[in-house]
């Protein structure tokens, strides 16, 4: 669920915006022109197999599983308090209906900054894990294919990769992605203490203007999700903490 956004219509913000799995925070900034040239657009590629399409045993169980670090009915909601640098703000991650599903399991997110929008991050849940397909404004950054935020079943330990492209109205820039959950380790924030499990995340962008990585780190709690995360692109690190939350039982 989730810093750096930079704002979600420029594609070097992407670079963040795909780095979290909620990103919160800088893409309210400023943004450099567009490159004015991007390299051909891949072809669409299908989501992965939807749960309950030829799903492996036991794919019901780890849908549940998936729930317990993502929560997704439709009006959970978390409240967070950013800092970067000097700056505080109060950012709000809601879950709504897909307003393009792909899968019966598509759920967006909405991220709003201080009250205003910023993003909508596209997700969908499959018997392999939770993807990322879409981020940006009104979710109009395709992830080609699309992005495992969760392998399933989830372990402690778990290392995973991602390669491919972001692909805009513009065209498409190619992007590749590490992550490494561990945990649980125990973690204070405003809202509580929890036991938390860790999801560290490094994406590089191969933007006209070289590459851009970011380092994302992110505890997530079952039946709460996202209570804190940090993330630094080298420029203005960040760091999230939940202040309340409300999700479905």
């Amino acid at each position: 669920m989730g810093t750096e956004l930079r704002p979600w219509a420029a594609r070097e913000g992407l670079a963040a915006a795909c780095a979290a799995v909620l990103i919160l925070g800088a893409g309210c900034r400023p943004a450099r022109p567009t490159a004015p040239t991007a390299p051909p657009q891949p072809p669409p590629a299908a989501p992965p197999r939807a749960a309950g399409a030829a799903a492996s045993p036991g794919g019901p169980a780890r849908l549940d599983a998936a729930a317990l670090l993502y929560p997704r009915h439709t009006g959970d909601w978390w409240e967070l308090r950013e800092k970067v640098g000097s700056e505080t703000h109060t950012v709000r991650l809601a879950v709504e209906p897909a307003t393009a599903p792909t899968t019966e399991t598509a759920f967006d997110v909405a991220t709003t900054r201080d009250g205003a929008r910023v993003q909508t991050e596209r997700y969908t849940v499959t018997d392999e894990g939770v993807f990322r397909v879409a981020a940006g404004q009104e979710a109009a950054a395709r992830i080609v294919p699309p992005m495992p935020v969760l392998r399933l079943p989830f372990s402690a330990g778990a290392r995973w990769t991602w390669r491919g492209a972001l692909v805009d109205a513009v065209g498409s820039l190619p992007a590749e992605a590490t992550f490494h959950l561990t945990g649980p380790e125990k973690v204070e924030v405003p809202a509580g203490s929890f036991q938390a499990y860790r999801l560290d995340q490094e994406f590089t962008l191969q933007s006209p203007e070289g590459p851009q990585t970011v380092a994302n780190r992110q505890w997530l709690v079952p039946k709460v999700g996202l209570v804190k995360q940090t993330t630094d692109d080298g420029k203005a690190p960040a760091t999230a903490e939940l202040m309340k939350f409300r999700v479905a039982e």
